[in-house]
């Protein structure tokens, strides 16, 4: 429950600082303020974000998911006295190696996922501003037409 709970903390944390990203980067106090061009670059880094975070997510879960199966064959090994197979140290090498890799993996898809969540509610967010630089918004026009006689 205390790893949940920080996990959470963790995240509303990484949101705020990054709730008014333009300030910092660009010295604005409101994202209206923004010229095509910034908005342009903020979304190529958004997308940036967004591919990072995935990559990083899908490589640390995978590294996460080799960790646990080598650490709990270690574990397996350690059992096992025969010299044929290395015995206790072999299975404590193996473990080690499979906690580190637990470890590395764990970490890699922790900061991934909020990395991916950033990025995308930041591509969302320029996007939006983005449509006032088109030309292809729909304007209605009312027309009215009087009956004569």
């Amino acid at each position: 429950m205390k790893k949940l709970f920080f996990y959470v903390l963790i995240l509303m944390a990484s949101s705020s600082i990054n709730a008014q990203w333009y300030s910092s980067q660009y010295g604005v106090t409101n994202m209206n303020e923004l010229n095509k061009e910034q908005l342009t670059l903020a979304l190529d880094q958004g997308n940036k974000m967004v591919k990072g975070g995935t990559a990083a997510t899908i490589v640390g879960a995978s590294v996460f998911i080799v960790g646990v199966v080598m650490y709990s064959q270690g574990l397996g090994d350690i059992g096992i006295t025969t010299n044929s197979s290395g015995g206790i140290e072999f299975g404590l090498g193996k473990s080690m190696m499979g906690f580190t890799l637990m470890t590395i993996g764990g970490l890699a898809t922790t900061i991934g996922i909020p990395l991916w969540i950033i990025g995308k509610q930041r591509v969302d967010v320029v996007n939006i501003h983005l449509v006032k630089f088109s030309n292809t918004g729909f304007i209605p026009t009312i027309s009215f037409s009087i009956p004569i006689g």
